[in-house]
């Protein structure tokens, strides 16, 4: 009997510690330097990404509901139902190189952008159904002055690359947008626009876009600065001193830069169409938007928001933008999305020619692919479907040529090739 009891206490306790150790997993990994899991073997990855993947099914009863799986869609067209494959791809980059990544094409050549700010590419042929493996080339930079780079976005207009990137230095940490020339000898990149001083807390956003301000005859581009400390916002994003929680236009002609909008939490999509410009944007606990950006116009953040402080009880958000003198987003994911990039879907990849405004947005945390439709003037969303992925998206781009879109997978890393049949 004392065998028994002694059994049973021992079971009960490692039944403890492991309930313990669930409930708190995402707080222990996330104290694990960078450094440690890029040398963890594959099958402790795989095993990390497996509880993920439960700890997301079981505690967000929202997590799969309503959502659509791959090859699955509710659109149709003349030949029928509408499916989705997608070939995921190997990136053959060292993991040191390869933690997260951005995807970007010029001319016959993808490029990829690693976190740490190194450069890689490869040819356009490489992508096909069956391919599994790619061996991207390394582009030579300039960059090896910075120790502690971290890329945030690229963009590529012409012969012209462009980067937004933050540099960490005790706890503090200067944005920095570079411009280069398009070279496949060494990539010169030239500082653009700094922001210095700002706190790694804050540091996200990043995204860039090549935009015309016609009434002013000013061409420049368009990006984000993040302002989104959890549960501490200070009032930076309200702030005309600042350039945190702002979008901005750069000036391309003398690098002037002045806030094209302010009261923005953290934007990490961006899509400019001519005078149309569309944002995605990180709320707190909830209250993922996407906005139509209006020169002039303030977003609210960090007074309003419709999602909510994680831990701080009796306090909350102004909930109506509007009565407020806020702009209001266009649509809010109360339950949030880990919201990321923003493409137009072109009616040739789905083969139907009555559907306009359709977009895809991706997310982060939920894993999945939004696709959306709004309406002609882009002031309120007519549908928005989920189709789970099951992999962190960060960012997307069509591809024109193959017809399809590449999708820069996260946990594990993968190049994901999107086709509709």
């Amino acid at each position: 009997m004392k065998k028994f009891i002694k059994l049973l206490s021992i079971t009960l306790f490692f039944i403890l510690i492991l309930f313990i150790l669930i409930k708190n997993y995402r707080i222990i990994t996330s104290v694990i330097p960078e450094n440690i899991k890029s040398k963890l073997p594959l099958s402790i990855v795989d095993t990390h990404f497996y509880i993920e993947n439960m700890i997301n099914l079981y505690s967000n009863k929202d997590y799969l509901y309503n959502a659509k799986f791959l090859p699955d869609t509710h659109l149709s067209n003349d030949s029928g139902d509408v499916k989705l494959s997608m070939n995921k791809i190997s990136l053959n980059i060292d993991k040191f190189y390869l933690q997260k990544f951005y995807v970007d094409q010029h001319k016959d050549k993808i490029f990829i952008f690693t976190d740490n700010a190194n450069v890689f590419y490869f040819s356009k042929k490489e992508i096909k159904l069956n391919t599994k493996n790619i061996f991207p080339i390394k582009l030579k930079t300039n960059l090896d002055k910075f120790e502690n780079l971290n890329l945030m976005d690229s963009f590529i207009e012409d012969d012209n690359l462009y980067i937004s990137t933050y540099e960490t230095n005790n706890g503090f940490c200067n944005f920095r947008i570079f411009h280069s020339k398009i070279s496949f000898d060494t990539l010169k990149f030239n500082e653009i626009f700094i922001n210095p001083g700002c706190s790694i807390d804050n540091i996200q956003g990043g995204r860039i876009q090549s935009i015309v301000l016609k009434k002013y005859n000013k061409k420049g581009l368009l990006f984000s600065l993040a302002e989104n400390r959890a549960d501490y916002p200070n009032i930076k994003a309200q702030d005309d001193k600042s350039y945190l929680g702002k979008m901005i236009f750069l000036n391309l002609a003398n690098n002037i830069a002045t806030i094209y909008s302010k009261g923005h939490r953290n934007p990490q999509g961006l899509l400019v169409e001519g005078e149309l410009i569309l944002s995605t944007e990180h709320g707190p606990q909830g209250g993922d938007e996407i906005n139509k950006i209006i020169e002039g116009e303030n977003y609210g953040w960090p007074l309003a928001s419709y999602g909510k402080f994680y831990n701080k009880e009796n306090k909350s958000y102004l909930n109506n933008h509007f009565k407020n003198n806020f702009k209001e987003p266009i649509f809010s994911y109360f339950t949030a999305i880990g919201i990321s990039e923003i493409v137009r879907i072109p009616n040739s990849f789905f083969d139907i020619k009555s559907l306009n405004n359709i977009f895809f947005i991706s997310s982060l945390r939920g894993k999945s692919l939004h696709l959306v439709k709004f309406d002609r003037f882009f002031d309120r969303i007519i549908f928005s479907e989920k189709i789970f992925i099951n992999e962190k998206i960060r960012d997307l781009k069509y591809l024109k040529e193959n017809n399809v879109f590449l999708l820069a997978l996260q946990d594990p890393v993968k190049l994901g090739v999107l086709i509709a049949d």
